[in-house]
């Protein structure tokens, strides 16, 4: 039996819908032959390592139905991360009102590297507030790279520490 990668995504997005949670990201390296499986998943509530470790075991089964077999790849389950990559409308509709950073193809005024908070975003554009309060509006299709930046304020006194 043949199978594509996108139906070993949708056995993937089908098994983590029935556990209430959502595939975030599937990397199959060398489809057929596959050497290494990441998977990112996503919920709201987060996920522990003792979650992780359950849908690991299960993932296998699962891969193991779309003919790929236990011990001939890498496996690697987890989380997005605190900085997750921006490459779907979804994952910037989770990002919003994060600080995310975006490196464009062409340079909107000289400049190629943006940082500021996701306010908005459809299939054609995003907005993002700049550190510098101006609102800028970027076109998908200019998007090279995104991503959520981490970053927590410590307050000591007037000083603020970045």
């Amino acid at each position: 039996m043949n199978i594509s990668e996108e139906d070993v995504r949708n056995l993937i997005i089908s098994y983590l819908n029935e556990e209430g949670l959502e595939l975030y990201d599937l990397n199959l390296a060398d489809f057929p032959n596959v050497s290494k499986v990441e998977i990112f998943i996503y919920s709201p509530s987060g996920l522990d390592h003792k979650t992780i470790e359950r849908l690991s075991y299960q993932l296998q089964n699962v891969l193991q139905d779309s003919n790929i077999e236990r011990g001939t790849y890498d496996l690697l389950v987890s989380s997005p991360g605190i900085e997750p990559i921006l490459n779907t409308a979804r994952h910037f509709e989770l990002a919003l009102g994060k600080t995310i950073k975006i490196k464009t193809f062409r340079d909107i005024c000289g400049e190629y590297l943006f940082l500021g908070t996701l306010t908005a975003f459809n299939t054609k554009n995003i907005t993002m507030i700049l550190e510098n309060d101006n609102a800028l509006n970027l076109d998908i299709e200019n998007i090279k790279k995104a991503k959520v930046i981490y970053r927590e304020k410590v307050e000591i006194g007037n000083n603020e520490i970045r």
